[in-house]
Protein backbone atom coordinates (compact mmCIF):
# COMPACT_ATOMS: atom_id res chain seq x y z
CA UNK A 1 0.00 0.00 0.00
CA UNK A 2 1.40 3.21 -0.91
CA UNK A 3 2.86 5.89 2.45
CA UNK A 4 -0.17 7.83 3.79
CA UNK A 5 0.37 11.54 4.08
CA UNK A 6 0.88 12.17 7.42
CA UNK A 7 -1.57 15.86 7.52
CA UNK A 8 -4.18 13.91 5.61
CA UNK A 9 -4.41 10.58 7.48
CA UNK A 10 -7.93 10.73 8.56
CA UNK A 11 -8.96 12.00 4.85
CA UNK A 12 -6.79 9.24 3.15
CA UNK A 13 -8.20 6.44 5.47
CA UNK A 14 -11.99 7.65 5.18
CA UNK A 15 -11.49 7.60 0.95
CA UNK A 16 -10.04 3.91 0.97
CA UNK A 17 -13.05 2.69 3.37
CA UNK A 18 -15.28 4.41 1.80
CA UNK A 19 -14.46 3.29 -1.82
CA UNK A 20 -14.07 -0.32 -0.16
CA UNK A 21 -17.79 -0.20 1.14
CA UNK A 22 -19.37 0.94 -1.92
CA UNK A 23 -17.59 -0.96 -4.41
CA UNK A 24 -18.34 -4.03 -2.00
CA UNK A 25 -15.05 -5.24 -1.14
CA UNK A 26 -16.11 -4.50 2.56
CA UNK A 27 -19.26 -6.11 2.53
CA UNK A 28 -22.44 -4.97 4.60
CA UNK A 29 -22.73 -5.87 7.95
CA UNK A 30 -18.51 -6.32 8.27
CA UNK A 31 -17.40 -4.81 11.78
CA UNK A 32 -14.47 -2.03 11.53
CA UNK A 33 -12.39 -2.03 14.71
CA UNK A 34 -10.25 0.74 15.83
CA UNK A 35 -7.32 -1.78 16.67
CA UNK A 36 -7.69 -3.63 13.61
CA UNK A 37 -7.68 -0.77 11.24
CA UNK A 38 -4.77 0.81 13.33
CA UNK A 39 -2.98 -2.26 12.60
CA UNK A 40 -3.95 -1.64 9.01
CA UNK A 41 -2.90 1.55 8.47
CA UNK A 42 -0.42 1.87 10.78
CA UNK A 43 -1.78 5.12 12.27
CA UNK A 44 -2.81 5.73 16.39
CA UNK A 45 -6.71 5.79 17.18
CA UNK A 46 -7.39 8.96 16.14
CA UNK A 47 -7.63 9.12 13.14
CA UNK A 48 -9.03 6.19 12.77
CA UNK A 49 -12.29 6.97 14.89
CA UNK A 50 -11.77 10.21 12.75
CA UNK A 51 -12.79 8.42 9.62
CA UNK A 52 -15.34 6.02 11.34
CA UNK A 53 -17.28 9.20 12.11
CA UNK A 54 -17.18 10.19 9.31
CA UNK A 55 -18.41 7.43 7.28
CA UNK A 56 -21.03 7.01 10.10
CA UNK A 57 -22.42 11.10 9.32
CA UNK A 58 -22.43 9.80 5.46
CA UNK A 59 -24.79 6.57 6.56
CA UNK A 60 -22.39 4.10 5.78
CA UNK A 61 -21.40 3.11 9.00
CA UNK A 62 -23.68 2.07 12.21
CA UNK A 63 -22.66 3.27 15.72
CA UNK A 64 -19.30 4.31 15.44
CA UNK A 65 -17.31 4.16 18.61
CA UNK A 66 -13.96 4.54 20.26
CA UNK A 67 -13.91 0.67 19.35
CA UNK A 68 -14.89 0.97 15.92
CA UNK A 69 -18.56 0.44 14.20
CA UNK A 70 -20.04 -1.61 11.51
CA UNK A 71 -21.27 -1.37 7.44
CA UNK A 72 -24.71 -0.70 7.47
CA UNK A 73 -26.82 -3.69 6.34
CA UNK A 74 -29.70 -2.40 4.23
CA UNK A 75 -32.48 -4.76 3.69
CA UNK A 76 -35.76 -4.57 1.30
CA UNK A 77 -37.50 -1.57 3.84
CA UNK A 78 -34.40 -0.04 3.69
CA UNK A 79 -34.62 0.00 0.52
CA UNK A 80 -37.93 1.50 -0.50
CA UNK A 81 -37.29 4.15 2.21
CA UNK A 82 -33.81 5.21 0.16
CA UNK A 83 -35.27 5.39 -2.76
CA UNK A 84 -38.68 7.09 -1.81
CA UNK A 85 -36.34 10.02 -0.62
CA UNK A 86 -33.99 10.23 -3.28
CA UNK A 87 -37.39 10.66 -5.64
CA UNK A 88 -37.98 13.48 -3.38
CA UNK A 89 -35.10 15.04 -2.94
CA UNK A 90 -34.14 14.56 -6.78
CA UNK A 91 -36.99 15.53 -8.41
CA UNK A 92 -37.99 18.42 -6.31
CA UNK A 93 -33.91 19.65 -7.59
CA UNK A 94 -35.09 19.10 -10.90
CA UNK A 95 -38.04 21.74 -10.93
CA UNK A 96 -36.36 24.25 -8.40
CA UNK A 97 -33.59 23.88 -11.23
CA UNK A 98 -36.02 24.13 -14.21
CA UNK A 99 -37.80 26.90 -12.83
CA UNK A 100 -34.15 29.05 -12.12
CA UNK A 101 -32.05 31.38 -14.19
CA UNK A 102 -29.91 28.29 -14.84
CA UNK A 103 -32.34 25.95 -16.49
CA UNK A 104 -30.78 26.66 -19.77
CA UNK A 105 -27.23 26.09 -18.59
CA UNK A 106 -28.33 23.05 -17.24
CA UNK A 107 -30.12 21.42 -20.35
CA UNK A 108 -26.09 21.85 -21.87
CA UNK A 109 -24.51 20.84 -18.82
CA UNK A 110 -26.90 17.14 -18.72
CA UNK A 111 -26.34 17.25 -22.12
CA UNK A 112 -22.68 17.02 -22.01
CA UNK A 113 -22.79 14.70 -19.07
CA UNK A 114 -24.89 12.12 -20.98
CA UNK A 115 -22.64 12.50 -24.40
CA UNK A 116 -19.61 11.66 -22.17
CA UNK A 117 -21.60 9.00 -20.26
CA UNK A 118 -22.43 7.14 -23.20
CA UNK A 119 -18.53 7.69 -24.14
CA UNK A 120 -17.58 5.90 -21.58
CA UNK A 121 -19.98 3.27 -21.93
CA UNK A 122 -18.71 2.38 -25.40
CA UNK A 123 -15.22 2.50 -24.07
CA UNK A 124 -15.89 -0.09 -21.52
CA UNK A 125 -15.02 2.04 -19.18
CA UNK A 126 -17.84 1.40 -16.26
CA UNK A 127 -15.69 3.28 -13.42
CA UNK A 128 -15.43 6.46 -15.23
CA UNK A 129 -19.08 5.99 -16.55
CA UNK A 130 -20.22 5.52 -12.71
CA UNK A 131 -18.82 8.70 -12.00
CA UNK A 132 -20.17 10.67 -14.62
CA UNK A 133 -23.90 9.07 -13.75
CA UNK A 134 -23.16 10.43 -9.80
CA UNK A 135 -22.70 14.00 -11.28
CA UNK A 136 -25.44 13.80 -13.73
CA UNK A 137 -27.81 13.88 -10.07
CA UNK A 138 -25.09 16.51 -8.90
CA UNK A 139 -25.98 18.69 -11.96
CA UNK A 140 -29.49 19.35 -10.54
CA UNK A 141 -29.00 19.91 -7.17
CA UNK A 142 -26.06 22.59 -8.51
CA UNK A 143 -28.29 24.06 -10.40
CA UNK A 144 -31.64 23.89 -8.16
CA UNK A 145 -29.30 26.79 -5.82
CA UNK A 146 -30.47 25.03 -2.58
CA UNK A 147 -27.50 24.31 -0.58
CA UNK A 148 -29.55 22.94 1.93
CA UNK A 149 -31.47 20.54 -0.29
CA UNK A 150 -27.82 19.19 -1.60
CA UNK A 151 -26.63 18.57 1.55
CA UNK A 152 -30.04 16.14 2.52
CA UNK A 153 -29.70 14.68 -0.50
CA UNK A 154 -25.28 13.81 -0.09
CA UNK A 155 -26.09 12.55 3.13
CA UNK A 156 -28.37 9.79 1.86
CA UNK A 157 -25.90 9.33 -1.41
CA UNK A 158 -23.94 6.84 0.46
CA UNK A 159 -26.56 4.46 1.37
CA UNK A 160 -27.48 5.03 -2.28
CA UNK A 161 -24.09 4.01 -3.12
CA UNK A 162 -24.25 0.82 -1.44
CA UNK A 163 -27.20 -0.28 -2.97
CA UNK A 164 -26.69 0.90 -6.51
CA UNK A 165 -23.38 -1.56 -6.60
CA UNK A 166 -25.85 -4.45 -5.76
CA UNK A 167 -27.91 -3.39 -9.10
CA UNK A 168 -25.62 -1.51 -11.39
CA UNK A 169 -23.21 -4.38 -11.73
CA UNK A 170 -22.72 -5.04 -15.33
CA UNK A 171 -22.33 -3.57 -18.60
CA UNK A 172 -26.11 -3.70 -19.61
CA UNK A 173 -27.15 -1.97 -16.57
CA UNK A 174 -25.39 0.62 -16.70
CA UNK A 175 -26.80 1.25 -20.53
CA UNK A 176 -30.63 1.12 -19.10
CA UNK A 177 -29.40 4.11 -16.79
CA UNK A 178 -27.75 6.14 -19.98
CA UNK A 179 -30.49 5.93 -21.64
CA UNK A 180 -32.78 6.99 -19.09
CA UNK A 181 -30.43 9.71 -17.91
CA UNK A 182 -30.67 10.68 -21.94
CA UNK A 183 -34.46 11.12 -21.33
CA UNK A 184 -34.14 12.87 -18.89
CA UNK A 185 -32.16 15.38 -20.10
CA UNK A 186 -33.86 15.35 -23.27
CA UNK A 187 -37.27 16.60 -21.18
CA UNK A 188 -34.79 19.65 -19.85
CA UNK A 189 -33.53 20.48 -22.92
CA UNK A 190 -37.56 20.63 -24.44
CA UNK A 191 -38.41 23.17 -21.16
CA UNK A 192 -41.05 20.49 -19.92
CA UNK A 193 -40.15 20.11 -16.21
CA UNK A 194 -43.10 17.85 -15.36
CA UNK A 195 -41.93 15.41 -17.61
CA UNK A 196 -38.11 15.56 -16.66
CA UNK A 197 -39.25 14.96 -13.51
CA UNK A 198 -41.65 12.33 -14.50
CA UNK A 199 -39.05 10.33 -16.03
CA UNK A 200 -36.41 10.94 -13.06
CA UNK A 201 -39.09 9.04 -10.94
CA UNK A 202 -39.28 6.26 -12.99
CA UNK A 203 -35.51 6.38 -13.14
CA UNK A 204 -35.37 5.53 -9.38
CA UNK A 205 -38.43 3.34 -9.39
CA UNK A 206 -37.07 1.23 -11.98
CA UNK A 207 -33.89 0.71 -10.10
CA UNK A 208 -35.75 -0.32 -7.04
CA UNK A 209 -37.70 -2.90 -8.44
CA UNK A 210 -34.94 -4.08 -9.91
CA UNK A 211 -32.81 -4.45 -6.51
CA UNK A 212 -35.88 -5.59 -4.30
CA UNK A 213 -36.22 -8.77 -7.18
CA UNK A 214 -32.68 -9.45 -6.54
CA UNK A 215 -31.92 -8.87 -2.60
CA UNK A 216 -35.58 -11.36 -2.96
CA UNK A 217 -38.85 -11.79 -0.26
CA UNK A 218 -39.08 -10.39 3.11
CA UNK A 219 -37.78 -13.08 5.73
CA UNK A 220 -40.72 -14.31 8.53
CA UNK A 221 -38.64 -12.33 10.83
CA UNK A 222 -38.71 -9.17 9.01
CA UNK A 223 -36.29 -7.14 6.66
CA UNK A 224 -32.98 -6.45 7.50
CA UNK A 225 -32.38 -2.99 8.97
CA UNK A 226 -29.71 -0.75 9.58
CA UNK A 227 -29.41 0.85 13.16
CA UNK A 228 -30.76 -0.35 15.81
Amino acid sequence: MKGIVKATIPEQILSILREEILSGRIPSGERLTTVALQQRFGVSSTPVREALKRLAADGLVDHATHVGGRVVALGPEDVSEIYALVRILDTGALRLACASPQAARLARELGRNVAAEEAALAAGDLARFRALSDEFHDLLFKAAGNRRLHESALRVRGQLGILAARYQDSADADAVVAAQHRGIAEAVAAGDAEEAAARLARHFADAERTLLARLGPVSPGGPARSGT
